[in-house]
C-alpha cells in the first residue's frame, strides 16, 4: 500500500484517488489524469526500465506537458530509465525543449 500511495502523491493524483476513472458512458477522470494513472500502473512493480508508447496522444499541450512533468519527475524520484516514443513531438507546445525531459541515471 506504501507504493501505491507514494505513487498517487508523486503523479499528483491525491483529489482523484477516490474517483472512478471512467467509462464510454460515465465521465471520470480527466485525459491527462487517466494517462498518469496509466504511467502510474506500470511502475508499481518497481521497473528499472520503462517504454512508454504515445504518452500524449490525444491530450492538449497543456496535459501532455503535465503528463511529462510528472514522467520525469517520478522516474528521477525512482532512478527509472524511460524510453519514450512520440510520432508527433511537437517541443513548442509539449516541451520547451525535449533535452530538458531527458534525467540521466546513476
Amino acid at each position: 500500500m506504501r507504493r501505491i500511495e507514494s505513487l498517487i502523491d508523486s503523479f499528483g493524483l491525491r483529489e482523484q484517488a477516490e474517483s472512478i476513472i471512467g467509462t464510454p458512458i460515465r465521465k471520470g477522470i480527466s485525459g491527462g489524469q487517466k494517462r498518469r494513472v496509466s504511467v502510474a500502473s506500470q511502475l508499481l512493480t518497481g521497473p528499472k526500465l520503462l517504454f512508454l508508447d504515445e504518452p500524449t496522444s490525444g491530450l492538449d499541450s497543456a496535459a501532455s506537458w503535465e503528463v511529462m512533468s510528472f514522467v520525469k519527475a517520478v522516474a528521477k524520484q525512482n532512478n527509472v530509465s524511460i524510453f519514450l516514443f512520440c510520432l508527433n513531438l511537437d517541443g513548442k507546445s509539449t516541451m520547451d525543449n525535449p533535452k530538458d525531459f531527458v534525467v540521466p541515471t546513476n
